[in-house]
């Protein structure tokens, strides 16, 4: 398997790109990101570096929207609202900065970070029967790899092979129900032998420094703001883009080859 990587302007729904964000939230997200990069520490703890991409996070976007927090071995969730019993929409891995061993790259994603989302995603999909999940995240707070989460389902969930050994797995009928044996025995050799690219959106934090380009910090903005939030930003959008049309001295009846046209409903 290879990761087909994208920036976020190009991942993002062209509405979405239309959209201008209201500027107190994005002045909020400015100084959030602005908090993050200054608490980059390539040698500090990863429990550590968890807490300030979720302080980022719930402060930058999803403060009384979406519960985040810890769910058993993932290293944060993100709910779908802020009940915390609501289902997982987002996972996320994170790594320290100075983890490369362990850090997936667009060039070798075979590595123990994107086994853990694989094992996080179907412990959701299987054990808890969570169909909401929205995307996945891997991250050293540098780096942002993000995948959706319909291409993880395609990939693993949908795969009765995978789905076998990974319940014959978590039902102890392998030689171990370790985590180390489903990460190198039953993840690792899979995702070696798929032909497919894994498509992610990419980003590096690295490159959003001061005097960072508005138009890139708009479309991060964008990227990270949560999934509901940015489908009602679709809508009106598309809704606004209709009226406009409609408004436009273009629309109307009008003649094709002598007999009238009526104008789109």
């Amino acid at each position: 398997m290879k990761i087909a990587t994208k920036t976020p302007q190009k991942s993002l729904d062209t509405s979405l790109l239309r959209f201008r964000p209201q500027e107190p939230d994005f002045a909020r997200f400015k100084t959030e990101l602005g908090e993050l990069m200054g608490k980059i520490d390539e040698a500090e703890r990863e429990d550590n570096q968890e807490i300030h991409v979720l302080n980022f996070l719930r402060d930058g976007f999803y403060k009384g929207v979406s519960e985040i927090n810890k769910k058993g071995t993932i290293d944060l969730a993100i709910h779908l609202t802020a009940d915390k019993s609501s289902p997982v929409a987002v996972i996320i891995e994170t790594k320290r900065p100075g983890n490369k061993a362990e850090m997936l790259t667009a060039a070798s994603p075979n590595t123990k970070a994107l086994h853990e989302l694989v094992l996080y995603f179907m412990r959701e999909r299987v054990d808890a029967a969570n169909d909401d999940i929205k995307y996945l995240i891997s991250t050293n707070i540098n780096e942002w790899f993000i995948f959706n989460a319909s291409d993880f389902n395609r990939h693993f969930y949908d795969n009765t092979k995978f789905r076998k050994a990974y319940e014959d797995w978590h039902d102890k009928l392998k030689i171990s129900s370790n985590t180390p044996h489903f990460y190198k025995e039953i993840a690792k050799p899979f995702i070696d032998k798929l032909d497919e690219n894994l498509e992610c959106t990419y980003f590096d934090l690295r490159e959003y420094s001061a005097p960072a380009d508005e138009k890139k910090l708009i479309a991060l903005y964008k990227l990270l703001s949560p999934p509901a939030q940015n489908e009602i930003r679709r809508r009106q959008q598309h809704a606004r883009q209709k009226v406009l049309h409609r408004a436009s001295p273009h629309y109307g009846p009008r003649r094709v080859q002598g007999k009238k046209q009526n104008a789109d409903p």
